[in-house]
């Protein structure tokens, strides 16, 4: 519900009560406070039942080593690296650090593996959202065609997976099949009638972006005022307004949105949403013509992603959007020159 803060207290008191701690409390706690940007309280967390029980969970590692990455901690990071199970909650940690760097070749073996795992457990609806989550994230990159295909193979492994479902509709709503979109929209819809995050948070994006594809800003933006409230951690729902700002030529607020997800590290899903959002602020500041600043966004993006696959369409579009800024600068400072 993004009450984050709510959240965090009523975990603190479950692991205080208990008489053996749950795992999941003191999991869950850390996400909070990892959501509310309080990494130091996090660690001690972490600690604290790392003295209590011994060792760390599997999702505990992977919540040290993500602290341990925002904090450029290497040792810390590599030694996890080395203790911690190739398992789902590793993988899918891996898989949005790479998708950080750009590291599309990485981000599509880690994907792989992921599906492979859950076929090899016989568990058809996890593959099929592994699929369509590779799917999602492809349509983020411009990889259009590819995020179809891999829609395709997720309908195939299950028809009617709730997270299947939602990623698809999301990653085809981006690469422009709004009618496609709007039918899984809709079967989401009618299977899930009661389901408060669908209802509430997904279906509003899902429909927001099928809005921006139609150009209708102004019913986008109007979708997603009621998901405000969930913005507390989530980086999708402030990358999605960002966005529908940017569309609807409201600079200034896009640039505020985007700044605040770049700042929040610990929001889910961060490393997805802010190399996106570095890029949006380049272009929020180009069209409210402060080409110095839409230059140093643009190269601060240039540098997360210095070792991105270069056929990657958004960073290819980038580079030709900086292309331009500089023409332009470069006419600018000449008409200077020979007015002076």
């Amino acid at each position: 519900m993004g009450r984050k803060e709510e959240a965090l207290q009523e975990f603190q008191r479950a692991l205080e009560l208990a008489r053996v701690p749950a795992a999941t409390d003191s999991s869950n706690a850390i996400q909070a406070l990892t959501s509310l940007g309080r990494f130091g309280e996090a660690k001690r967390t972490l600690d604290q039942w790392q003295q209590q029980r011994g060792s760390l969970t599997s999702s505990q590692m992977g919540q040290r080593y993500r602290i341990a990455f925002f904090e450029n901690d290497t040792a810390t990071m590599e030694r996890i690296a080395r203790e911690a199970p190739t398992d789902k909650f590793w993988l899918v940690l891996q898989q949005q650090l790479a998708f950080l760097r750009g590291d599309s070749g990485n981000l599509r073996s880690l994907a792989e593996t992921l599906v492979k795992q859950q076929r090899r457990a016989g568990r058809m609806e996890n593959a099929a959202d592994e699929l369509a989550w590779h799917a999602q994230l492809e349509s983020y990159l411009g990889n259009y065609a590819l995020a179809r295909k891999l829609c395709r193979q997720a309908g195939e492994a299950s028809k009617d997976s709730n997270l299947a479902l939602l990623y698809c509709a999301k990653a085809l709503a981006e690469a422009g099949d709004v009618t496609q979109a709007e039918a899984l929209a809709a079967k989401l819809d009618r299977l899930r009638p009661e389901d408060t995050v669908n209802q509430r948070l997904d279906l509003p994006l899902i429909r927001w972006i099928i809005d921006r594809q139609r150009g209708d800003f102004v019913k986008a933006l109007d979708l997603l005022a009621p998901v405000t409230q969930y913005e507390q951690g989530e980086s999708q729902v402030l990358y999605h307004r960002a966005q529908a700002h940017l569309a609807a030529g409201q600079y200034a607020k896009a640039t505020i949105e985007f700044q605040r997800l770049i700042g929040n590290r610990g929001w889910i899903e961060w490393p997805v949403f802010a190399p996106l959002a570095q890029l949006g602020l380049a272009r929020a500041y180009f069209m409210q013509g402060n080409s110095e600043s839409s230059r140093k966004a643009y190269d601060d993006f240039f540098t997360i992603w210095k070792n991105a696959d270069p056929n990657t369409p958004i960073l290819r579009q980038a580079k030709a959007e900086y292309g331009k800024l500089a023409a332009n600068s470069s006419v600018v400072a000449l008409v200077s020159r020979t007015a002076q």
